[in-house]
């Protein structure tokens, strides 16, 4: 994607042994997992630009094994990303910011205000 920024999809995370689904992530080198940026389930990815857009469909119960398996995170709760049923994302790539989860009417405005092109999202997979 670049900028060390990594999508894998369902078919990978089974490929290589990950067992928390499809997520998109920023690292070093491709398939070290240290900073998850969307976790899963990721339904579709548009790329424009120095921006990533994500549409998410929130998996509860991969982050609850994904919780109960990293020791250090289960105090932290459930997160806001679950509160939609349908998450959309915006990655800046150069200033590495990520939006909160968003809906679809706040992605598009905050797609209008930063100058994204949003043409893609009338396509009907989105």
């Amino acid at each position: 994607m670049g900028h060390n920024y990594y999508y894998l999809s369902d078919y990978e995370a089974i490929d290589v042994g990950y067992p928390y689904g499809s997520i998109i992530y920023k690292a070093e080198s491709e398939y070290h997992f240290k900073q998850i940026v969307v976790f899963s389930d990721i339904t579709d990815i548009h790329q424009t630009g120095d921006f990533i857009i994500v549409k998410q469909t929130p998996n509860l119960e991969l982050y609850k094994k994904y919780i109960s398996d990293n020791a250090k995170l289960r105090n932290n709760g459930i997160p806001n990303l679950f509160m939609n049923d349908i998450n959309y994302y915006i990655i800046n790539q150069i200033s590495d910011k990520v939006s909160e989860p968003l809906h679809e009417e706040t992605l598009k405005l905050e797609c209008r205000k930063n100058n994204i092109d949003i043409s893609f999202i009338t396509d009907k997979k989105w």
